[in-house]
């Protein structure tokens, strides 16, 4: 397997499961497959990249170095996609969203599929990273706005909405075209469930 994206969630479930079944259960994978996988890199690197002595597994030094090798390239493929993206289809709007992790998966369905319905010039680059990785992306511009949970926690340099009282919260810096004080675009007739 050659794509960092996969790579990198493969290995934050095998690190949160710490089993590698239930890790390929939830990767909807096989156990041998996985299995294999981690070993075929391992193999390929000369050293391990997963402490599975003790539980909870975690990454080994020359493992941190890969993890961060692969988000990388995810990172260098994903801008090379954006910054191409004016030239291969110049009339699409892309919205760079951020996402907390654990709600990409969840909200995303219930709400991308009718804005983009709505507005279909729009393509959405989802980024689903830690708050703090998502709030420091919002704040270099290297994505437009942010969907996250317990706005309590956010950073003193963003505003964030609440809207209708619900557990969600969207981060739009000011600077960004997307902002508007008066009007809020994802109205809760988006949350289809």
């Amino acid at each position: 397997m050659n794509d960092p994206e996969a790579l990198l969630h493969y290995l934050d479930v095998l690190l949160k499961e710490s089993n590698f079944t239930k890790a390929a259960r939830e990767l909807y994978i096989s156990q041998p497959y996985l299995t294999q996988l981690i070993k075929r890199i391992e193999k390929k690197l000369g050293t391990k990249i997963i402490n599975r002595d003790r539980v909870p597994f975690s990454l080994t030094e020359a493992g941190m170095i890969y993890y961060k090798y692969l988000e990388n390239i995810s990172y260098n493929d994903q801008q090379l996609e954006r910054d191409l993206a004016p030239y291969t289809e110049p009339n699409k709007e892309i919205i760079k969203l951020g996402v907390l992790e654990s709600l990409g998966s969840f909200l995303l369905p219930r709400l991308l599929p009718s804005f983009l319905q709505n507005n279909p010039n729009v393509e959405i680059q989802l980024f689903e990273n830690s708050p703090r990785k998502n709030e420091t992306n919002l704040l270099n511009g290297d994505i437009d706005c942010y969907i996250g949970q317990t706005p309590e926690t956010i950073s003193h340099d963003l505003n964030y909405l609440v809207k209708n009282g619900e557990q969600y919260y969207v981060v739009i810096p000011q600077n960004s075209h997307y902002f508007r004080s008066d009007k809020f675009i994802l109205e809760a007739d988006y949350l289809k469930t």
